[in-house]
């Protein structure tokens, strides 16, 4: 018996039989909160090692029924206290399910499925599979009857058909209830996995021949194309209004208006290692000084403005050059940041934007990970697909202040008004991100927001797993280091 042991120990120590006798972790998986990360790594282990038996999750409820009790000491668990299901669980479900699921040959479109019950026929169940193409489903069948005895493994062929070049896709399989049970409806779903049978580089908006019409003066900049206009406050060096149609997309008289630099987020409890660095520099707080703004015009009709700004901390500072391209509705993001300073922080929470969009922009529409709230860490139970909500609803109810509301692995996100008759705002990259998009922000978390404050991530920390235990692994970290990366929005 062993109490939250380190992922390292438990994958060099444990990974073989030790003396004659079976392994439990008498608790391993911290759920205080959003918590949980890597929890499918510790069971990659489990099943490869026939003396562990598994372990005890901290813990199954949360218990504190007050939000105003100021503590989440007891605010734990993968169910909250009013039995309404956590994205831990979720997650706990995808990890513990009894049916394995291998990708043996993308070409010929051949999976491993492996039976890791111990006394269940697969016979019980009905498979099926869809097939999708950037993040789109394009075919759904149903697969023939499978029988597969207790912890049997065969291979079966999927007829996926050809692939487009340059296209993502991916399988997914899933195995319902043949039959209602005393502890489930039928087509309840008992297992699930996604397969990616082949990578491909997601379709971005481009920069197009235009002509921006450019006019500056000594405090702002003001960029007119057809149908589309965007000004930029030359102090603050952001954007302060972008229109299209005559229709206001960026938030007006508060503090988050157009993007910029981001890299604070509120801890999670699991976050005990960093948190204390994290206050120390004073993350929520930063100074910025703008040293320098140019705008020119190319010769395809677009603009580039370029905006150097320093961004202060306890104990270092933040260089951010953000370059925006800029052309008839579609501007590209190209961030390139150097860190100074800042020794004392092992990781940072996050690096990204953040912007503020007006309070009509309600609807959510992405490509990536979900339907439910996912993070680098724990993200197996959450497919790539298309997914709709709204941004009250993105929000998870945890019990006191932390970070909530992500989604990663994300290709592109649109955000609209319900009644559609505005202008969508588009975010896509070359490169999966993560965002989130709510109705509150990490700097005045008490304070709620009629606008959407949307933060896109190019790297963020995971979750961790033992607030009382190992830090978040390091292959989830955001180190302090220079990083480049590039965003489109675009206005449709």
């Amino acid at each position: 018996m062993h109490r939250y042991p380190g992922y390292r120990c438990l994958n060099t120590f444990w990974n073989e039989p030790k003396y004659g006798k079976p392994y439990l972790m008498i608790e391993y998986a911290h759920a205080s909160g959003n918590a949980l990360g890597n929890f499918d790594m510790y069971w990659d282990i489990v099943e490869k090692n026939p003396s562990i038996i598994g372990g005890f999750i901290w813990d199954w409820v949360n218990q504190n029924f007050n939000e105003k009790a100021g503590s989440r000491t007891f605010a734990k668990g993968v169910i909250f206290a009013d039995r309404t299901i956590q994205p831990e669980m979720l997650e706990v479900k995808k990890v513990h399910q009894f049916v394995g699921f291998k990708l043996v040959s993308a070409e010929r479109g051949e999976v491993e499925i492996h039976n890791k019950y111990y006394f269940t026929d697969l016979d019980q169940f009905d498979g099926s599979w869809e097939l999708l193409r950037n993040g789109v489903v394009v075919k759904t069948v149903q697969l023939k009857n499978l029988q597969l005895a207790a912890a049997e493994k065969t291979t079966v062929q999927v007829p996926v058909g050809k692939l487009d070049v340059g296209a993502e896709y991916a399988l997914t399989i899933r195995y319902k209830l043949a039959e209602a049970t005393a502890w489930a409806s039928a087509g309840y779903e008992v297992a699930a996995e996604q397969l990616i049978l082949q990578k491909g580089a997601a379709p971005v908006a481009s920069v197009a021949k235009c002509s921006i019409d450019l006019k500056e003066s000594a405090n702002t900049l003001d960029l007119n194309g057809r149908d589309f206009s965007v000004r930029f406050d030359k102090k603050g060096g952001r954007i302060t209004s972008l229109k299209s149609g005559g229709f206001e997309c960026i938030a007006q008289g508060k503090d988050i208006t157009g993007p910029e630099l981001n890299i604070h987020c509120l801890p999670v409890g699991n976050d005990r290692p960093f948190r204390k660095s994290w206050a120390e520099s004073d993350l929520a707080h930063p100074k910025s000084e703008t040293v320098s703004f140019n705008a020119s015009k190319q010769p395809d009709g677009s603009v580039v403005v370029s905006i150097l700004k320093k961004i202060e901390y306890k104990g270092g500072s933040i260089e951010h050059q953000l370059d925006y391209t800029i052309s008839d509705g579609v501007i590209k993001l190209s961030n390139k940041v150097t860190p100074d300073g800042l020794d004392e922080i092992l990781t940072l929470p996050r690096m990204g934007l953040k912007m503020g969009l007006a309070k009509t922009f309600e609807q959510v529409e992405w490509v990536g990970r979900g339907p439910h709230e996912n993070y680098p860490d724990r993200k197996s139970s959450a497919f790539i697909g298309t997914y709709k909500s709204t941004v009250t609803e993105m929000a998870t109810p945890y019990v006191g202040a932390q970070e909530k509301g992500a989604r990663c692995d994300v290709r592109r996100v649109k955000l609209s008004t319900p009644d559609k008759k505005a202008p969508a705002v588009v975010m896509e990259a070359s490169e999966p991100f993560v965002f989130s998009a709510l109705h509150c922000d990490a700097g005045n978390w008490q304070q709620p927001r009629k606008e959407t404050i949307l933060c896109i991530d190019h790297k963020m920390l995971g979750l961790g797993n033992g607030s009382c235990g190992p830090a978040t692994l390091k292959r989830f970290w955001v180190p302090v280091q220079p990083y480049q990366f590039d965003f489109t929005l675009s206005v449709q």
